[in-house]
């Protein structure tokens, strides 16, 4: 048993997710994440990630976090043709290391801990009035 499937075991929150597992989609994840050194992080939004990885942009949906939690992936080749798969998920093992590794959304944080961060990232934060 590793630690993914314990986190999932005593962790509610992991026990229902939106959409059905795709072995294909979690090989996509496994690939970035045993190749995370390349990947470079290019914006992140709310609900959105967008990741550059050997010529093809991943925009990944990174809100909602854990039940749809990368629940949409489209993919953006150096020629143009886009490919695009949703209402499909990858393992939960996958997208715990995948948090861990590129974190969620600024509205997907459970912990206090990354306030700070999410504010920072969030486009939807007005500017404080100077004084």
């Amino acid at each position: 048993m590793n630690k993914y499937t314990l986190k999932a075991l005593i962790n509610p929150c992991w026990w229902i997710r939106n959409d059905p597992i795709s072995r294909d989609l979690d090989k996509v994840y496994r690939y970035l994440l045993d190749h995370k050194d390349e990947v470079k992080v290019i914006n992140c939004g709310p609900y959105t990630l967008h990741l550059l990885f050997r010529g093809r942009q991943y925009n990944v949906w990174w809100a909602n976090f854990p039940y749809a939690y990368l629940s949409e992936t489209v993919v953006t080749e150096e020629d143009g043709r886009i490919t695009r798969c949703g209402g499909v998920l990858p393992t939960r093992a996958t997208a715990m290391e995948f948090y861990e590794v590129f974190g969620a959304s600024p509205e997907g944080r459970i912990d206090g801990k990354y306030r700070k961060a999410a504010e920072l990232l969030s486009l939807t934060r007005q500017p404080e009035k100077a004084e």
